[in-house]
């Protein structure tokens, strides 16, 4: 085993300490986007849901397992389009394009 000097143990413990931080703050970063990010997901499905039953009623709702699969970007564009959507026949017609 080979020797290691007092001033190289305080360089490795300051350089674990340092590696530490740095990974515990890309950690958290990272981890509050992916939250932020389902977050803004659920909200959406949750409005979506609810504009679903209110709209159409159950039929509405059973519309929204294909609709669970969207990334955020497709379930904005799928709250623009259900804004205006008349029927859920004209939903269930949006959703087998997209």
């Amino acid at each position: 085993m080979e020797y290691v000097t007092s001033v190289e143990r305080i360089g490795i413990r300051k350089g674990i300490d340092i590696g530490w931080k740095q990974g515990f703050i890309i950690g958290f970063k990272e981890g509050f986007k992916i939250g932020f990010k389902e977050g803004r997901q659920e909200g959406l499905l949750e409005s979506i849901t609810s504009i679903l039953n209110s709209k159409f009623g159950p039929d509405g709702l059973k519309l929204l397992r294909q609709v669970r699969g969207f990334n955020v970007s497709e379930l904005r564009k799928f709250g623009r389009f259900l804004n205006n959507a008349q029927s859920a026949d004209e939903v269930r017609g949006y959703l087998e394009k997209h």
